[in-house]
């Protein structure tokens, strides 16, 4: 199985509860845990984090989408 996201860094508004569940969920699906990624919380600059490449991925970055749409 291909597995992408390994040795990469995921950015997440939250590093526990409801984000660290769908997380490690998703994570799983792919044969991979929390030790496979580098769990970076960025606050509230999901998709910011993103662009500007502090992250390789991130978790619920639709939150904040409409604000980039705006500054682009």
């Amino acid at each position: 199985m291909q597995q992408p996201l390994k040795g990469k860094n995921i950015g997440v508004s939250l590093s526990s509860g409801y984000e660290k569940q769908l997380l490690d969920v998703m994570l799983a699906s792919s044969g991979l845990s929390s030790k496979d990624v580098n769990v970076i919380n960025v606050g509230w600059a999901l998709t910011g984090s993103l662009l500007s490449k502090r992250v390789d991925a991130i978790l619920d970055g639709y939150r904040n989408f409409e604000l980039n749409q705006l500054a682009l």
